[in-house]
């Protein structure tokens, strides 16, 4: 009966340690778990700021665009003018060689 006694408690004891191990490993696991979730909570946080900031940068850069195509219309617009007024000061010039040969003309038929 001794020998059956220290048998189990011998097996108590060996159920007991593994028991303690797979708690100690249980609770290692646990925090494990708990480091990976709070991780991953802070890369969702970090994924949303980097989402915003790309749509914030995807917007500057629309209206950056629209800017730009503003500009270049603007810009052919003003060599459109310009064009226009360069012939208009060349008509000017003939006309005014033009009334000067006529008033050299008219000078020498005075004279």
């Amino acid at each position: 009966m001794e020998i059956d006694v220290s048998h189990f408690r011998g097996r108590c004891e060996r159920l007991e340690n593994s028991l303690e191990a797979i708690k100690m490993e249980r609770d290692s696991e646990t925090n494990g778990k708990n480091r990976m979730e709070e991780l991953n909570t802070k890369l969702q946080d970090h994924l949303e700021i980097a989402r915003n900031e790309l749509a914030k940068k995807e917007q500057q850069y629309q209206s950056a665009m629209s800017r730009q195509r503003s500009l270049e219309a603007q810009l052919q617009s003003a060599k459109a003018a310009e064009e226009r007024i360069s012939s208009e000061a060349n008509s000017l010039r003939a006309e005014i060689a033009r009334q000067g040969a006529l008033l050299g003309s008219v000078q020498r038929i005075e004279a």
